[in-house]
């Protein structure tokens, strides 16, 4: 298995972590959900196999494991959806969310994420 394949992925995956739509829980779920459907339609063959053995056999196992990984139930106001220090902005998380379901796989496969991501939490 190619590590740097796996961190590459599970790397998109937690940039993601705060993307989404209306509440930061929801936005946070949003992501998951966006991150999962990326991966297991960007990915074939051995490439998928790696990502099943983090994210687990199915898109909706993906979806699980990255919700309960960013504790998304935990992100209930904009005020603990960051951490400590940050501010979290919900139009910056709908624009990261959008333009990562946009994002080209060889992008994906490159390691690449929105530079919108980046202004979620500042």
């Amino acid at each position: 298995m190619n590590r740097l394949f796996v961190l590459a992925a599970a790397t998109l995956a937690l940039a993601l972590s705060a993307c989404g739509g209306a509440s930061p829980e929801q936005q946070c779920k949003d992501a998951a959900a966006a991150a999962c459907n990326k991966l297991y339609t960007c990915y074939t063959g051995a490439e998928l196999d790696a990502i099943k053995m983090v994210y687990g056999a199915t898109e909706a196992d993906c979806n699980t494991y990255l919700t309960n990984a960013q504790s998304c139930s935990t992100k209930t106001s904009t005020s603990n959806a960051c951490e400590s220090g940050k501010t979290y902005d919900s139009a910056a998380a709908s624009q990261c969310i959008s333009d990562f379901k946009a994002l080209a796989c060889d992008a994906l496969k490159a390691g690449m994420t929105p530079s919108s991501c980046n202004n979620v939490c500042k």
